[in-house]
């Protein structure tokens, strides 16, 4: 899950070492087929630093104890007495969309959807888009304080689409718009946003079939939804991304928003509502559609593509397909053909 540098200065801890891997009887990384013991010696460990590492299908198992921490957190933060203990990161990796292989068993975004109905200010789910919004992540996580954190990181390599400044822009507002992906942006007339690098990469390449035709886009990620949402309670409110950025990170021109989310669309749409409230909205992300294929595959199968995005805006502003796609990319989106070659 790309901790390898992790593992060769931290070693696994064993009773038996065999030379040639990295492991130690001292070792600071404790391993298991067993979720719940290796979440338990983490929250176990509040006086030191931690990491949990999952797969993305496997975290549900480490869901309730997480749910557990959350509340006990929240009920002291609220006392007036918050826990002084650095904030845990569960890593979220070889998620939904990584994980062709071994089919539908590993591929559920369950525990982000989950975790996101949890209060937001102890609660913060969080969908690094690259490198440098992951390290910013990772900075930002060891300088707070009793949080439960859960960052869905990709664990394949992806271009770098956040400066470091940005990356730490992003970090520290909950999203930013992406200026140099949009065409005429604050005349937009659809608002594309992404939640997870995977979805970001689709939107810039809608964004750019926009350009191509004259089309007025923006185009906006979101790295911690929480931070979006119609707050809860007094702690959510104090989360909440400051004013200005939500004057700016949705331009008032658009009549259409199209949110295209790592998670199942459902929840992580209603939880940014305030972002879409009184427009057109239309939510793609995962819906169940599994097999052995690889990440474009599973993108296209669960109709989260680039083309789907178009599709799915032409139908909310009333736009003929034909005017923004080919006859081979409508035959695609229509099962008609293969989309190999064509996306």
């Amino acid at each position: 899950n790309r901790m390898v540098t992790t593992l060769e200065n931290l070693k696994f801890r064993v009773v038996n070492v065999e030379d040639g891997n990295e492991e130690s009887i001292f070792g600071n990384v404790v391993t298991a087929l067993n979720e719940e013991a290796v979440a338990g010696a983490a929250y176990g460990n509040k006086g030191g630093i931690n990491i949990i590492v999952t797969y993305e299908a496997f975290g549900m198992k480490m869901a309730g104890e997480l749910r557990q921490e959350i509340i006990f957190a929240k009920h002291q933060k609220d006392a007036g007495r918050p826990p002084k203990w650095l904030s845990v990161p569960l890593m979220v990796a070889s998620h939904t969309w990584e994980n062709g292989k071994n089919e539908q068993s590993h591929q559920d975004s369950a525990l982000s959807e989950v975790m996101l109905g949890e209060s937001s200010d102890v609660s913060r789910v969080i969908f690094p888009a690259d490198y440098n919004t992951s390290l910013a992540v990772i900075r930002e996580v060891y300088r707070t304080h009793g949080e439960l954190w859960t960052v869905v990181a990709s664990k394949r390599p992806f271009p770098d689409l956040f400066s470091p400044t940005e990356a730490e822009k992003c970090m520290s507002e909950g999203g930013m718009r992406l200026r140099w992906a949009e065409h005429r942006g604050d005349e937009a007339a659809v608002s594309l946003v992404a939640i997870g690098s995977y979805q970001l990469r689709e939107c810039i390449i809608a964004a750019r079939r926009f350009k191509e035709k004259d089309i007025p886009v923006s185009v906006t990620y979101i790295m911690e939804p929480g931070r979006f949402r119609y707050p809860r309670n007094d702690g959510e409110r104090k989360h909440l991304a400051n004013e200005q950025l939500w004057t700016t990170i949705m331009p008032p021109s658009a009549k259409a928003v199209v949110v295209v989310t790592h998670t199942r669309p459902e929840p992580v749409v209603s939880v940014i509502q305030p972002l879409w409230d009184g427009r057109k909205v239309r939510g793609l992300g995962f819906i169940n559609e599994g097999g052995t294929l690889g990440a474009d595959g599973l993108i296209w199968i669960n109709k989260t593509s680039w083309l789907h995005i178009i599709r799915s805006t032409c139908q909310m502003l009333d736009i003929s397909e034909d005017s923004l796609l080919s006859e081979s990319e409508r035959e695609a989106l229509d099962g008609k053909r293969s989309p190999v070659g064509i996306v």
